[in-house]
């Protein structure tokens, strides 16, 4: 599955196993929605141009800003990256482990992971930012590698 990253010439290139998903009205113009679920697995993701502020690029500063949600929430940060990409992007991201709801949505699913990840690219004379939210369930190890290997297709997008 390809996804293009807005209008940055940019193609984001997932595995078979992602599909498109559609959006929701309150979704930002350009969104763009993709998952994937299996028999022990779910994942929804949204792509998005940032309309704001990205996360500091400051990995120190992003874990001090987080920890109060984190305590509020009982949640733990599982990694959590910021700088600058080989090819001059910006990019911050965090990856967030919630506790496995109780009852309802969620429930019965497994530890779920919820990705965060701002980043910038060069787009002719500016800096174009976006944003990746996901919500991946399953088993630890291998939603966190999900996880992980998104962001790595994200950033490294040609």
């Amino acid at each position: 599955m390809d996804i293009a990253i807005g209008d940055s010439g940019r193609t984001l290139r997932l595995p078979p196993h992602w599909q498109a998903l559609d959006t929701v009205p309150e979704d930002a113009p350009g969104t763009v929605a993709f998952g994937y679920r299996t028999a022990v697995s779910f994942a929804a993701v949204t792509l998005a141009p940032l309309d704001g502020q990205m996360m500091p690029v400051d990995r120190e500063d992003v874990i001090r800003g987080i920890q109060p949600a984190l305590e509020e929430a009982e949640a733990e940060l599982v990694d959590v990256d910021a700088g600058e990409t080989p090819s001059g992007d910006l990019l911050v991201y965090t990856i967030v482990k919630t506790p496995e709801p109780e009852e309802g949505d969620g429930a019965g699913e497994g530890d779920q992971l919820n990705l965060t990840l701002h980043f910038a690219v060069e787009n002719g004379d500016y800096m174009a930012p976006y944003m990746v939210q996901g919500f991946l369930t399953g088993e630890q190890d291998e939603t966190l590698d999900q996880a992980r290997d998104l962001v790595t297709r994200i950033i490294t997008a040609e």
